[in-house]
């Protein structure tokens, strides 16, 4: 016996027919062919409910809707089938939705399942016989493969399909880095295999996309290098905080980290340095380029390639102080109490090669210089080109060695320059030949003026004669050097 599944009945107007039955009946009497034959009477139709989709009940106790095959049953002989099923169609209410009843014909072996939703429709002598699944047809095709463009797909054809089976397409090799995609610029066209062009990607679509990142974004892992062209204003990389700030909070930029790896000796450690631009809570607040350098070992801020040119722009109408260079390092040293290293707040150095010669333009090591153009005013405030100061206000100040003073000088070697007039540890050069009010202007408390007492070695050059170490103080002078000639200043004492 076959299995009969769905069947969806419908009326005219394609609306589900909930709840009816169908009925089956032989158009003569027939006898099984197999086990366990019998006789099958054509006048004892079988009928079988519909459910609420109008699909195929089985019949209490049965677990399917069972009927013989037509193949089954005979008659039929060497020209075909001799039964055939008249079937009709009931509604809920037991009215015939067909008037003149279909002719089912099963071709089936024993055990099949047959959905009888889907029916192929066969004339025969004037009558309509409904196949339950779709004939062999009338075609001629015999033969059926798959042949590409040549430029997606192979042109080489597929192997034949001749009865069952599946029908493969080759994909055609392509460049490295090629995409499927339209063209460039222009109208519609077909796609074809091509490299990425900068239109193919939105403007600014990867980074303003990117989520927060589930690992470190790797840029590149050898060299990464990015050039402007035709621009006056490139903004290069941004880094900006766009969120908007708390009320009374901080707001700092991202901190940039630029990470190497040093080798130890025995070990890599990591040593890093970060820059950020860290802005304080406020409507005009403070900002401050931090240049932090963590971990690793010693840490030295360079600039190289001269000329470096740092131009700042004071805006004195919202600015109290302007410091163009504030360098204030804390003398606090963690896990120790005593300093034994050197600490300078702003140091210049520089190394003549050999080989050079300065055969012009100006030296320094450090420059300070005041533009005046405009009125100085500011009482008992500084105005100077270079100024130092020590603060020893603090009551735990304690000085037992070492010289210390606003401002020294050291030639920092044996010097070589005896003769040389301009070899000189302090010059005062008026070089517009203006009258000035002092060459040394002093005020405030001073326990001396001058005070030599290196007389073995530089003390020696100023005081005359020496015998002022055997107690010969009447005869103790200075000696000064006035228009090309040598005089002595008198001494004496209280």
């Amino acid at each position: 016996m076959i299995t009969l599944t769905n069947l969806g009945v419908q009326n005219a107007s394609n609306i589900f027919v909930p709840n009816g039955s169908i009925r089956f009946q032989l158009n003569v009497d027939a006898s099984v062919i197999a086990s366990p034959y019998g006789f099958v009477a054509a006048d004892v139709p079988v009928t079988f409910q519909l459910d609420a989709n109008g699909n195929i009940l089985p019949n209490a106790p049965a677990a399917a809707a069972q009927i013989w095959s037509n193949a089954e049953l005979n008659p039929q002989n060497s020209e075909g089938l001799g039964t055939y099923y008249l079937v009709t169609l009931y509604d809920q209410n037991g009215a015939i939705l067909n008037s003149v009843p279909m002719w089912w014909q099963f071709s089936q072996a024993n055990g099949a399942t047959v959905n009888i939703s889907e029916m192929t429709a066969f004339m025969t002598e004037g009558n309509v016989i409904y196949y339950p699944t779709i004939g062999t047809g009338g075609g001629t095709v015999t033969s059926v493969a798959f042949v590409g463009d040549g430029t997606i797909l192979s042109t080489t054809p597929s192997t034949p399909v001749t009865s069952t089976g599946n029908i493969i397409a080759t994909l055609l090799t392509q460049t490295a880095n090629t995409v499927l995609a339209g063209p460039t610029s222009g109208p519609a066209a077909a796609p074809t295999f091509r490299a990425l062009v900068a239109a193919d990607i939105p403007s600014g679509y990867i980074w303003s996309n990117l989520g927060a990142a589930a690992a470190n974004l790797i840029l590149a892992n050898t060299t990464f290098s990015t050039t402007w062209e035709n621009t006056t204003s490139a903004a290069g990389y941004l880094f900006s905080n766009i969120s908007a700030a708390t009320s009374g909070g901080n707001f700092s930029s991202p901190s940039v980290s630029i990470a190497g790896t040093l080798w130890t000796g025995a070990a890599s450690a990591a040593d890093t340095w970060s820059l950020q631009n860290v802005i304080g809570a406020g409507s005009n607040p403070t900002t401050t380029l931090a240049i932090t350098h963590t971990a690793g070992g010693t840490g030295v801020a360079s600039i190289s390639a001269p000329p470096i040119s740092v131009s700042v722009t004071w805006n004195a109408a919202a600015q109290a102080t302007f410091r163009a260079v504030d360098v204030e390092p804390s003398l606090s040293y963690a896990g120790s109490t005593t300093i034994t290293g050197s600490v300078v707040g702003v140091r210049g150095n520089i190394t003549q090669v050999s080989t050079n010669t300065v055969a012009g333009g100006f030296v320094y090591g450090v420059q300070g210089k005041l533009t005046l153009a405009g009125t100085l005013n500011n009482g008992s405030g500084f105005n100077y080109g270079i100024f130092g100061q020590v603060d020893t206000s603090a009551a735990s100040f304690i000085h037992t060695s070492g010289y210390f003073g606003p401002i020294g000088a050291d030639f920092g070697a044996t010097s070589i320059m005896a003769t040389d007039a301009n070899a000189n540890m302090i010059t005062l050069l008026n070089t517009t030949n203006c009258i000035i009010n002092a060459a040394l202007l002093f005020t405030g408390n001073a326990s001396y003026l001058f005070d030599v007492n290196d007389e073995a070695f530089g003390g020696a050059h100023f005081v005359q004669p020496t015998s002022v170490n055997t107690g010969d103080l009447a005869n103790v002078k200075l000696k000064v050097h006035v228009g090309g000639s040598v005089y002595y200043l008198p001494l004496y004492t209280a």
